[in-house]
């Protein structure tokens, strides 16, 4: 972990040791740096210059000294800060739930953003309207579970993708034979290849470059 300051704030976040474009991940409430290790680890992080921190209060970052940075809006200050001071203010944006948020508000500061990718996170205008931005979906309820199971983990991964998705186009019945290693191995390659940004472009675009997200910024 490496820290730096931003904007009076430590924070406390992780690299990896790709050199191409930056790209900046949030995590979601009450998470940390740690949820995207696999990310910065893996091949993704070997060809990005791919950032996580550790948003004020978590992780390994100090806390805030105003109670007023833990809202969306300060949050976003805190990370248009951090991308700045790392020379990575013309990122691409990554959040998880909260992050999400949060990258979207932050990108209003950041001009030279490149695109913004979000998951998990409701375009609403107040908490009041949370009840309406999400489906109904039993498998929400493992993420506020003490013990998780294996087969509750997996229900809950897949739940989060699309339906038809290479992903979770890989799911099995209980008396289906497990796959071949060279099923296994196209299945994981269609999993990765759903991820990865589809070009790299040297200077900012207008719209996001991720298969995950191609709509134009103003419609953000």
């Amino acid at each position: 972990m490496e820290t730096l300051d931003a904007g009076g704030q430590r924070i406390a976040y992780r690299t990896s040791p790709g050199s191409g474009p930056a790209v900046v991940f949030v995590h979601g409430n009450s998470s940390s740096s740690a949820a995207w290790a696999r990310v910065l680890d893996g091949a993704f992080g070997q060809r990005f210059r791919v950032l996580a921190l550790d948003l004020p209060g978590h992780g390994e970052s100090a806390r805030a000294k105003d109670p007023a940075a833990y809202s969306i809006p300060g949050y976003a200050r805190v990370v248009a800060d951090f991308a700045e001071a790392a020379g990575a203010g013309d990122a691409v944006l990554v959040g998880w739930s909260l992050g999400g948020h949060i990258a979207l508000s932050a990108s209003t500061r950041l001009p030279g953003v490149r695109g913004i990718v979000v998951h998990g996170t409701p375009p609403v205008a107040s908490p009041a309207d949370l009840a309406t931005a999400f489906l109904p979906n039993p498998a929400v309820a493992t993420g506020f579970t003490g013990e998780v199971s294996r087969e509750d983990a997996t229900a809950y991964a897949r739940a989060q993708l699309a339906l038809g998705s290479p992903c979770r186009s890989t799911r099995r019945s209980p008396t289906s034979s497990p796959p071949t290693p060279r099923r296994a191995r196209r299945s994981a390659a269609a999993c990765r290849a759903s991820r990865t940004p589809t070009s790299a472009r040297s200077s900012p675009a207008p719209a996001c470059r991720w298969r995950s997200c191609t709509a134009p910024r103003s419609s953000w």
